[in-house]
């Protein structure tokens, strides 16, 4: 599972792959959510992600919710915004969760 995320081609850490890269060898079901207008996942970046998910057969979603940036469904203190985007993304989170937690 991926909330916002960054470094989709290339790695932040020596020894870690980036989000393409991992997301070609995903194993387990997988939740990806980002904003629009987050500088970290820019819209090419994303494109090559969702290209990668569709390649792998395992079930993943990938939700990227229109103009929001980085962060905006959570502050640093992890109280959430109020916001229908960070509503949607949280209930989206806990649908993948119930879902694949058990």
């Amino acid at each position: 599972m991926t909330f916002y995320g960054s470094s989709l081609t290339s790695s932040r850490w020596p020894g870690v792959l980036s989000g393409v890269e991992a997301a070609r060898t995903l194993k387990a079901p997988w939740l990806g959510i980002y904003g629009e207008r987050d500088a970290s996942t820019p819209a090419g970046d994303l494109s090559l992600l969702r290209e990668a998910l569709e390649r792998n057969s395992v079930s993943s979603t990938m939700i990227v919710y229109p103009n929001v940036g980085h962060g905006f469904a959570l502050d640093l203190q992890g109280r959430r915004h109020a916001s229908a985007e960070a509503e949607g993304a949280l209930e989206q989170l806990r649908l993948f969760l119930g879902a694949n937690l058990r």
